[in-house]
Formats: structure tokens, C-alpha cells, sequence
């Protein structure tokens, strides 16, 4: 027998076996609901419709199709033949470290001559609040009031709102350069 027919024979008998199987059962079933219920009529009905010699065949079927599903050896498909070799298992490398990368370092501002008197280089930790006040004590007022610094702050917005490069007065940047008007 070829090596292709031998899958669809054994679906094809599994199916008649399975078939026979669901059959014989129903109508077991309904003989003897039949008799239960008092309808010898139904009840023979039922039992000529499996005759004993059918049973008996499907009994066979069913027990032989056990037998040999369990006697059978399992056959591998055929192809090459498969050698056992031994597998030798080391441990994996460990993973490479990743390059050594430098912290990114924004370009610092091309340094001008030294800022004039009314300009100022923004530092770390600035702001245009702070800068107006420094702004207010070098220029003489010991202790400036908080109007004074507010309306002075305002100036150095107004003066430097277009030039700053996020365009926020509340945003601005170590190396950028802010305007200081004279007028305080």
C-alpha cells in the first residue's frame, strides 16, 4: 500500500467506525425508551433496524479497531534515518557592553568680546527676574523693592522677547544673550 493512502484509509476507517459506533448507540438507546414506555411496537422497530448480525459486526468492528489501535506500532514517516548524536550545551557569552557613549554636550554660544555694560550672559540657574534685580543692585540700589525690580523685569521682557530663543520669557538658556535697557 502507498505511503499516501494510508493516512486517508485510516480517516476514512475511523469514520465508519465512529459512524457504526454513534448509530448502534441511538438506536439502543431509543429501544429501550421505547420499552420503558410501554411501546413494544416502537421498541421491535427499533430492534430491526439493528438486527442482531449487525450488532455483532459493529461489536467486532469496534473491538478490533481498540485491539489494533493499541497493538499497532507507531510508525515514523518514512524519510532519513534520524541518528542520535549527543548535544553538548555552553554557556552563552555574555552580552557585549554597549560603546561608551559621552554625554551629550549642547555647543556652548560663540563667545562674544566681552558683553557690554547693558548686555548679560545667561548662566545656569537664571532667570529674567533674578538678572533684573542683579541688574538693579549693580547699578546702585542696595536693596531694590519688589515694584521697582517688577517694573524694571517688564522692561527686560519687552526688550527681549523677539531675540530669545524659545520665545518664552519664562524659558530661557545658559550662553544666551539678554538685553538690559538703561532706563530703570
Amino acid at each position: 500500500m502507498s505511503s499516501e493512502l494510508e493516512p486517508t484509509l485510516a480517516t476514512v476507517t475511523t469514520a465508519l467506525v465512529l459512524g457504526a459506533c454513534g448509530w448502534l448507540a441511538a438506536l439502543t438507546v431509543l429501544a429501550r425508551v421505547a420499552r420503558r414506555t410501554g411501546s413494544r411496537r416502537l421498541a421491535r422497530a427499533f430492534g430491526r433496524a439493528a438486527p442482531q448480525p449487525v450488532r455483532r459486526v459493529v461489536e467486532l468492528l469496534v473491538a478490533g479497531s481498540a485491539v489494533l489501535g493499541i497493538a499497532a506500532p507507531a510508525v515514523a514517516a518514512p524519510g532519513p534515518p534520524v541518528v542520535d548524536e549527543p548535544v553538548v550545551r555552553t554557556p552563552a557569552p555574555a552580552p557585549a557592553p554597549p560603546p561608551a557613549r559621552s554625554p551629550r554636550v549642547e555647543p556652548a554660544p560663540t563667545p562674544r568680546a566681552a558683553p557690554a555694560s547693558h548686555e548679560y550672559v545667561v548662566r545656569p540657574g537664571d532667570n529674567l527676574w533674578r538678572i533684573a534685580r542683579t541688574e538693579l543692585v549693580a547699578r546702585g540700589s542696595a536693596d531694590p523693592a519688589d515694584a521697582v525690580v517688577a517694573r524694571y523685569w517688564r522692561e527686560v521682557i519687552s526688550a527681549n522677547r523677539s531675540t530669545l530663543r524659545s520665545g518664552d520669557p519664562s524659558l530661557i538658556f545658559p550662553g544666551e544673550i539678554v538685553a538690559l535697557p538703561e532706563s530703570a
